[in-house]
């Protein structure tokens, strides 16, 4: 909940349209029967990566062939692509993340209408990139090393590819009320250095950052107990999607506690509700407890725990009435 940007130049990629999230795992079967749960879609069909065939499509990662592959699910939520990846075999982006940092969102992905020129200007702003190749169409990709100044890998895809048909598939109810992903949370040390660098890429100037002393919240809880723990934020409303980027303030905090543990990197997904009760209600019954409540002037967040499935914490906001 916060500031939002306005778009002023084209920035590096040329889009702040978000295709999809890559969220690497250890077990592909279980943390998509859990999101599946989550989200109320059937599990998709798992797509199979191989390293044999991602060689022949000429993919590198740090300079050499690659030498692993990965098992993918890909859900459709109404306005972004989620995909939950398994490392397979040998080193690879997904394999190296999964092993420094845990399970969690190790990619977000965008698509530019020339692949080269983005790779290559990324590159001269010390951003190298790790993994290269043909999509299966053909088309020349790229993984981008932007994890410690963003939180997450950029992958920068070719500009015909498909973009997802982001309609409800059917499927049973969201344990969250609704399938669209309305946030996805950074927590970094630094909120002005971060936000300053997603607002370099995105071509959106990086909007003023809330402040305990600007925007101060009530009756915070952290893990069942009263807390002062309260956060720097700002906001990037990208076309699809809002992007947020936190600096935790003060006592222990669930963002506090995920920068000890991993540092830098995506902390939570958000999803809007009109009662949070019900979702909330919902996603207990699913093993997710509360983790951290706080209340804003225009309304409530909660964070449940997730980590254990997904690598990150699920957010519940409940706007207030206006």
């Amino acid at each position: 909940m916060g500031d939002v940007g306005v778009g002023e130049t084209p920035g590096v990629l040329g889009t702040t349209f978000l295709h999809h999230v890559g969220i690497v795992v250890q077990d592909l079967d279980h943390a998509a029967e859990a999101f599946s749960q989550v989200v109320g879609l059937p599990v998709p069909p798992a797509r199979e990566y191989d390293p044999d065939g991602l060689r022949r499509r000429a993919v590198r990662y740090r300079g050499t062939p690659i030498e692993g592959g990965t098992r993918a699910v890909s859900f459709v939520l109404e306005n972004v692509l989620v995909d939950l990846l398994e490392p397979v075999g040998g080193a690879t982006p997904w394999r190296d993340s999964l092993d420094a940092h845990g399970p969690g969102v190790d990619h977000v992905a965008f698509v530019v209408d020339d692949v080269g020129r983005v790779l290559a200007e990324l590159e001269a702003r010390g951003y190298p990139t790790i993994q290269s190749g043909r999509t299966a169409d053909g088309g020349r990709y790229g993984y981008v090393d932007t994890y410690h100044a963003l939180g997450v890998a950029i992958e920068v895809l070719p500009g015909h590819a498909m973009l997802p048909p982001f309609e409800t598939v059917p499927g049973g109810p969201s344990a969250l009320g609704t399938r669209r992903l309305a946030q996805i949370g950074v927590v970094a040390a630094d909120v002005a250095r971060v936000a300053g660098a997603w607002g370099e890429l995105l071509g959106l100037e990086a909007p003023p950052v809330r402040t305990p002393q600007t925007h101060p919240a009530r009756n915070l809880r952290y893990l069942g107990q009263p807390s002062g723990g309260e956060s720097k934020r700002t906001t990037f409303q990208l076309e699809n999607i809002r992007l947020e980027v936190v600096e935790p303030v003060g006592a222990p905090t669930a963002w506090q506690a995920m920068l000890d543990e991993r540092g830098i990197g995506v902390h939570h997904f958000a999803f809007e509700a009109p009662d949070r009760v019900p979702p909330l209600r919902r996603l207990a019954d699913l093993g997710y407890a509360e983790l951290h409540f706080g209340e804003f002037a225009e309304g409530t967040y909660t964070y449940v725990d997730s980590r254990a499935d997904f690598g990150l914490n699920l957010e519940v906001i409940e706007r207030a009435s206006t």
